[in-house]
């Protein structure tokens, strides 16, 4: 047998490393094998005279296209080798329903994507329509899932995939609740990668905001709901760790909302809304712009919308930005596969403010891009002093 690798062998190693001598793998690995013989036949015909090598000796000019043929076939193997091990990661975009909103995230974490790797990702996006029916294959192969929403966010759960997940467009409390939900139906659900950018804006910016358009602070007001109630003790902590007294009380759906409200309005400098249910958040909202006007209580709203109803300030993250911060993860999950999803709240936001209210209730003196500009110094702040605690902790 000659030493040289025919290409009966080559086609046998290419289906040993498809792992599949019966399906299409096998024939691929033949018309390769053949491809590259007819190339390299009509590269190297036979030379008539032999090649003298350095000045000093004549070799065999069979031996030379032998010798050329061997790393021309070892090329091919490498390169198969190659393309079975590199596979392009797989990032699967799953929406809960055909939202603007959503439709503006999933477009700037595809985008943000493609712009900040330099491998080719493989990126496609579902929309729930159906639970019921099968999942797309591409939701099975997945590397990594970003849903959008709740409904997204459970079909992942449930969905017979070892993808990371990153929920988005989520709140705190109702990504809690899935993950309970799907522990006590499933205990594998212990072992899934998950993570999430919430839509909650944490307790201490909340709390800083107030303060940042008060320095006199010193007592604040909340009113929470079904949803909302659980954050409770998130802000009466960061209230303590900034001196600001709360006054917060829950709503349970037989309340008049008004009775419970104006108690809290009445005792309190600036007042916080939190969001919650849909039917929660139109029940109190109204009241809550009368009362903060009839006690001149500035109010800081969670949305657009609470700025046109009246509030004093809102801050918020655009669909742009939480797409922008779920594909920070993606990157970061698919250069260090080790690495596991976080659950984070928005790291990038906006805060508006009505011009309108602040002539009323005389806050003339704010400013939007001042405020948020203050308010970044102040999260860097905190970030490097939590560093430093923790180093001189280690050691």
């Amino acid at each position: 047998m000659s030493a040289a690798i025919k290409p009966l062998a080559i086609k046998r190693i290419l289906g040993r490393l498809c792992k599949c001598r019966d399906s299409g793998w096998w024939l691929f690995a033949e018309i390769l094998t053949l491809i590259f013989h007819s190339v390299i036949s009509a590269a190297l015909p036979t030379l008539q005279k032999p090649v003298r090598l350095f000045n000093t000796r004549f070799i065999s000019t069979l031996w030379v296209k032998s010798i050329l043929k061997r790393f021309l076939y070892l090329g091919l193997l490498l390169s198969c080798f190659t393309g079975l091990a590199s596979a392009n990661p797989k990032v699967t975009i799953l929406l809960s329903g055909n939202n603007p909103a959503y439709e503006k995230l999933a477009s700037t974490l595809a985008t943000s994507l493609q712009k900040e790797t330099t491998s080719l990702i493989e990126i496609t996006s579902h929309t729930v329509q159906n639970p019921e029916k099968s999942l797309p294959e591409s939701i099975k192969a997945a590397d990594v899932l970003v849903t959008l929403g709740p409904s997204a966010t459970s079909l992942a759960l449930n969905a017979p995939t070892k993808a990371k997940i990153i929920s988005t467009f989520i709140t705190q409390n109702a990504m809690s609740k899935l993950i309970a939900q799907h522990k006590s139906a499933d205990p594998n659900t212990n072992n899934r990668l998950i993570g999430a950018v919430y839509l909650d804006q944490p307790a201490k910016r909340l709390l800083q905001l107030a303060l940042l358009i008060n320095p006199e602070l010193k007592q604040i007001g909340m009113l929470t709901g079904a949803l909302s109630r659980s954050r409770t003790p998130e802000f009466r902590q960061q209230a303590a760790s900034l001196s600001i007294a709360i006054d917060t009380q829950s709503l349970e759906p037989h309340d008049n909302p008004i009775k419970i409200l104006e108690p809290i309005m009445a005792n309190s400098q600036a007042y916080i809304v939190l969001p919650d249910t849909a039917d929660f958040n139109r029940n109190t909202a109204r009241w809550i712009i009368y009362l903060s006007y009839r006690y001149a209580v500035p109010v800081i709203g969670y949305s657009n919308r609470y700025i046109d109803a009246g509030a004093l300030a809102s801050i918020f993250s655009t669909p742009e930005q939480m797409g922008k911060q779920a594909a920070e993860q993606v990157i970061a999950l698919l250069k260090e596969p080790s690495e596991t999803p976080r659950f984070e709240h928005p790291n990038y936001y906006l805060v508006r403010l009505n011009e309108k209210v602040q002539r009323s209730l005389g806050y003339t003196q704010l400013d939007e891009t001042v405020l948020s500009h203050q308010l970044n110094a102040l999260e860097k702040a905190w970030t490097k002093s939590s560093r430093q605690e923790g180093l001189e902790h280690n050691e």
